[in-house]
C-alpha cells in the first residue's frame, strides 16, 4: 500500500478514536471525580475530538502535515484538564516526526517521545490520570513496532496494555479508590486508542455491541451516584491562547503559580494554551497581556458545575447572558447558568463579568479606547449546551428582546443546526 493511502488510513483511524470519545462523552462526564467533581471531562475531551473532525478535512496528507494539522485542531478544541494535556501530547507528535523511509518507524518514534513532553506540561504531574495511560500505551507500541515491524500487531498489544493501565488507575489514588472508578481523563484516551485501533486494524464494530469495550471493566452504576468528591478549591476554570507567546512555559508557571492551581501548558512558538484553576481570572488575563495578544479565552464557574453534580435544583436548567447583570451569589445559589458577553477594548476582547468588570471598563474608558459588545462565541454556546445535555430534561434560555439580542439569534441558529440531537432540548424565551 502507497503512503498516501497509509497516511489517508492514519486519518480515518484518528478520527474513529475521536467519535469514540464523543459517542462515550455522557459516561466520562459521569465519571469525573479529579481533580475536581465538575463532571465535564467527556464534554472537554469531545471538544478536543470535534475540532479534530471538523478542521482536518478528508484528503491525502504527507505525514509531517497531516500531524501538523491533527495538532493544531486539537489545540484550538482543547479544554479542561485532561484536554490540555492530550493537546499537548499531539502538539509533541508533531514536534518530534521526523521524516523517514518508513513513515511508522520516525511514527511510533514520536508517540512514545512525545510522553515526556505532556507529563512536562504540569506543575505536578500524578500517575493514575491520562498520563499513565498514555505512557503505558506510547512505550508499549514503539517497543512492539521496533521488535516486529507490523503496525497492527503493535497497536493491539499497546490496547491491551493500556487497557490494563486504565483499570489500575482506580487504585492510584485515593479519591478514585474511595469511587471505586478508574480516571475519566485516562478512560477517554483509552476510548480514543480504542477507536483508532479498531479501526486501522478493521475491527470497527457497531456501537452498542458487547465487544466494543474489548475487556474493558464498565462503570458501575450504582457508584456514579454516590461519589465521593471534594468541593473545588478555586471557582473558575480558566483557559487562554497567547499568539506568538514572549515567554517560555516554565517562565509562565513561575508568573502565574500564585493565582492558582491545575495549571496546564500546550502548544509552541506560535501559539500556547494555558489552562488553570483560579478566583481571579481577570487579574490571570490582565498578567497574561504582558506576554502577547491573547486570541482565546474560556472561563468556566467550576463552583456551580460541582454544586449541580452534588445536587442539581431542579430537571429545567435556566440559562441567561450577562446583559442579566446578575450576582455572582445568586447565580451560584440559584444554579442560573450564564453566557457571558464578549466586551472589545481596543484589539483586546473580554469575557463581561469573569475577565473584565465595571472599574476595568471605566479605567480603559480613560485612556479613549474603542469599546464595543457581541454575543458569545458559538464556541462557548456549543460547550455550555454539550455540558447542559447530559445532566438536564430541558434548557430554557431566557434572552432581551431578539431584535436586540444577538445571543438569541445565534442560540436559535445553532438550535437549527442541530448541534444538540435531543429535539425540543432547548426552549428560547425573549423579553
Amino acid at each position: 500500500m502507497g503512503e498516501k493511502n497509509e497516511n489517508y488510513r492514519l486519518l480515518q483511524s484518528f478520527r474513529a478514536g475521536a467519535e469514540k470519545v464523543i459517542l462515550q462523552k455522557e459516561e466520562l462526564n459521569k465519571i469525573n471525580v479529579f481533580p475536581v467533581a465538575d463532571g465535564d471531562t467527556g464534554s472537554n475531551l469531545a471538544s478536543l475530538m470535534q475540532a479534530i473532525i471538523d478542521n482536518v478535512p478528508m484528503k491525502n496528507y504527507p505525514m509531517d502535515i497531516l500531524l501538523d494539522e491533527i495538532s493544531a485542531a486539537a489545540l484550538i478544541g482543547a479544554r479542561g484538564n485532561s484536554g490540555i494535556i492530550f493537546a499537548q501530547y499531539l502538539s509533541a507528535v508533531a514536534e518530534n516526526y521526523q521524516k523517514a523511509e518508513t513513515n511508522f518507524e520516525s511514527f511510533v518514534e514520536a508517540l512514545e517521545q512525545a510522553v515526556n513532553k505532556a507529563y512536562s506540561s504540569l506543575i505536578d504531574p500524578k500517575e493514575g490520570t491520562i498520563l499513565t495511560v498514555m505512557r503505558a500505551w506510547s512505550i508499549t507500541l514503539e517497543k512492539n513496532y521496533r521488535l516486529n515491524h507490523s503496525f497492527e500487531e503493535a497497536l493491539l498489544e499497546a490496547k491491551a496494555e493500556a487497557q490494563e493501565a486504565l483499570n489500575a488507575t482506580q487504585f492510584q489514588m485515593s479519591l478514585l479508590r474511595k469511587n471505586k472508578l478508574v480516571d475519566a481523563g485516562a478512560k477517554g484516551f483509552y476510548y480514543f486508542i480504542l477507536g483508532f485501533t479498531d479501526f486501522y486494524c478493521g475491527r470497527v464494530l457497531k456501537v452498542g455491541d458487547e465487544e466494543a469495550d474489548d475487556g474493558l471493566e464498565r462503570v458501575k452504576e450504582l457508584s456514579v451516584n454516590h461519589i465521593i468528591a471534594e468541593a473545588p478549591r478555586y471557582r473558575y476554570c480558566s483557559e487562554f491562547i497567547i499568539k506568538a507567546p514572549q515567554i517560555s512555559e516554565l517562565q509562565l508557571r513561575e508568573v502565574l503559580q500564585e493565582k492558582g492551581d491545575s495549571m496546564v501548558t500546550a502548544g509552541n512558538a506560535k501559539q500556547l494554551k494555558l489552562h488553570m484553576h483560579t478566583n481571579e481570572p481577570q487579574k490571570v488575563l490582565a498578567k497574561l497581556e504582558k506576554y502577547g495578544q491573547i486570541i482565546y479565552q474560556k472561563v468556566d464557574d467550576m463552583r456551580l458545575q460541582y454544586e449541580i453534580s452534588q445536587q442539581m435544583l431542579a430537571p429545567i436548567a435556566i440559562v441567561t447572558d450577562s446583559i442579566a447583570d446578575l450576582p455572582q451569589e445568586f447565580v451560584l445559589a440559584h444554579q442560573v447558568h450564564v453566557l457571558p458577553v464578549n466586551v472589545t477594548v481596543g484589539d483586546q476582547n473580554f469575557l463581561d463579568k469573569l475577565t473584565i468588570n465595571a472599574q476595568l471598563i471605566k479605567e480603559k474608558a480613560d485612556e479613549n479606547l474603542k469599546m464595543g459588545t457581541s454575543q458569545p462565541s458559538i464556541q462557548t454556546i456549543d460547550a455550555l449546551f454539550s455540558f447542559l445535555e447530559g445532566k438536564y430534561e430541558h434548557v430554557l434560555v431566557i434572552t432581551v428582546a431578539s431584535q436586540l439580542s444577538g445571543t438569541y439569534q445565534l442560540i436559535e441558529q445553532r438550535i437549527k443546526e442541530k448541534i444538540i440531537r435531543k429535539t425540543g432540548f432547548i426552549s428560547l424565551i425573549h423579553d
